[in-house]
């Protein structure tokens, strides 16, 4: 009886470690996306299964929140990987670089201002970087010849996200007189990363709300009216 037993035993042990896990997932928001291995799973909440020997990469994403990203593997606890509980509730996190920024078409994109014709070259170029210093008053580039300003990238960190922003001005057209102005946005996962960690960001299609008036004073104070 007593062997009888252990071989039960160790039957239905391998069963459990061999087989197939389902890990039942919940998550905070309950309209949150779930992705395994970059394919979309759908809404909160789902049931993923993992093999034996075997991991996925989860992602949990919804507007407005962070993205939490979880590695589980099966049967390979020897390796320092995460394996998972059978029920595993996900907790998103605000995204404060969201709340703090709009969306808007301007974004990466050269925007034209036709100067009012009342004012000369020098007064347009003089007032455009008044404009522009008043937002990010550190350029790196300029070049009055040939009407180019750029400015150094501006860092804001939140938590879990780096945003950098810079300004490029420069002549669209000489007649009539134009300039095209670009708000340069970008973001990065990585709440560390620096300004010259360009491989870290990627291009946002929103600008932080400090930006988001440059436009409308370009066209105000230098576009005809």
């Amino acid at each position: 009886m007593k062997k009888l037993l252990i071989l039960l035993f160790i039957l239905f042990s391998n069963i459990t470690f061999c087989g197939t896990w389902h890990i039942v997932v919940t998550v905070s928001e309950s309209d949150a996306e779930i992705y395994v291995n970059g394919e979309k799973l759908g809404p909160a909440p789902q049931t993923i299964e993992i093999h034996h020997e075997e991991c996925k990469t989860i992602e949990v994403r919804k507007i407005g929140f962070l993205t939490e990203t979880r590695k589980w593997c099966i049967g390979l606890k020897d390796k320092g990987i995460q394996q998972p509980n059978k029920k595993e509730h996900i907790i998103l996190r605000k995204d404060d670089a969201y709340d703090g920024s709009a969306k808007t078409g301007n974004a990466n994109t050269d925007f034209a201002v036709e100067i009012n014709k009342k004012l000369t070259g020098d007064d347009a170029w003089k007032i455009g970087n008044l404009i522009i210093k008043t937002y990010i008053d550190d350029i790196v580039q300029t070049d009055i010849n040939t009407s180019y300003l750029m400015t150094a990238w501006k860092v804001q960190t939140f938590s879990g996200k780096t945003i950098r922003t810079r300004i490029i001005m420069k002549l669209g057209n000489s007649k009539p007189l134009t300039y095209k102005v670009k708000i340069e946005s970008q973001y990065s996962d990585d709440e560390k990363a620096s300004a010259k960690d360009d491989e870290k960001f990627k291009d946002w299609d929103r600008i932080l709300k400090k930006y988001e008036n440059l436009i409308s004073e370009f066209q105000s104070r230098l576009g005809n009216k």
